[in-house]
């Protein structure tokens, strides 16, 4: 019975915070989100560009080939716009890791970093939590993010080096470890590498099915 409602408080509390988040606070919890998607929404329409001239030449390969569709050759070229399309996807997120290196770099993203992070918390319920960054950030950005903590968030709040490269962002996870919220750039980059292939595969399969 005591585990039941151990679990029953825990799925409680995760609601509520939930719920607290996405009513009350979504869009300052969502700065950091919102200007990584639209930078990449504009990388994404950039390969939109890109993709006709890449397509061409591939048809151009093709036909410099004098390919004749039999099963065999057939395979050998679904294979050649299969390792195109890998290519292609591999090109346009070294673009978008470029482009989130350059953001974490900018005044933007150092004003707001501290900022979005006590808004988090604001949001929170009070408890005790680990705020996980880059080196790099907490580094550098330590005493900002301090000073925009309230003393009772300060008390309670550990700032800790993040064991993997979450590329910039921060992940808030309490004491217990049964909440957890993933506002790190790793996460999102990772959001449209999945976007990103599907659009490409779409691109590939009406111009070579």
């Amino acid at each position: 019975m005591a585990d039941t409602n151990l679990e029953n408080k825990i799925e409680s509390f995760s609601e509520s915070i939930s719920k607290k988040i996405n009513a009350e606070h979504e869009e300052k919890l969502k700065c950091l989100a919102d200007e990584i998607s639209m930078k990449t929404d504009t990388l994404i329409k950039s390969y939109e560009e890109r993709k006709v001239k890449i397509l061409e030449e591939t048809e151009k390969v093709l036909n410099e080939k004098k390919i004749s569709i039999n099963a065999k050759e057939k395979t050998d070229t679904n294979r050649e716009v299969l390792k195109l399309q890998q290519k292609f996807a591999e090109d346009i997120m070294l673009e978008l890791n470029k482009k989130v290196k350059n953001y974490v770099n900018s005044d933007e993203y150092i004003v707001t970093l501290p900022k979005t992070i006590a808004s988090f918390l604001n949001a929170l319920e009070v408890s005790e939590y680990n705020v996980y960054l880059t080196n790099k950030d907490l580094d550098r950005l330590e005493a900002d993010i301090l000073i925009s903590l309230s003393d009772e968030q300060k008390s309670k709040v550990t700032l800790c080096p993040s064991k993997i490269d979450i590329l910039g962002g921060f992940i808030i996870e309490n004491k217990q470890k049964t909440f957890r919220v993933d506002n790190s750039l790793l996460s999102i980059v990772e959001s449209k590498n999945e976007l990103i292939g599907l659009e490409i595969s779409k691109v590939f399969k009406t111009k070579f099915e």
